[in-house]
């Protein structure tokens, strides 16, 4: 499935997904299916070690990118009504 396909299936994004699990499914499948369309034996990304299942670095980005975000957000009202108390 070409990301076209994928936008145009109705699929919001990653951000209402409760788990990547399945989304990982289907990018293992569409990948196969790729590979088979191309000519290539299927079972080559198994055979070579690689997969589409990563590990649990999985949420340390997202959580560190929100996290240098809210702090900035909460520190700075909090500065400013320090600043306007003094």
């Amino acid at each position: 499935m070409s990301v076209r396909e994928w936008q145009g299936s109705g699929h919001a994004g990653l951000s209402g997904c409760v788990s990547a699990q399945p989304l990982r499914a289907r990018a293992q499948a569409a990948v196969e299916a790729e590979l088979g369309r191309q000519g290539v034996r299927t079972t080559v990304m198994a055979e070579n070690g690689m997969r589409l299942d990563a590990g649990g670095h999985d949420s340390r980005g997202p959580v560190a990118i929100a996290v240098s975000l809210a702090v900035p957000a909460v520190l700075s009202p909090a500065a400013l009504v320090l600043l306007a108390a003094g």
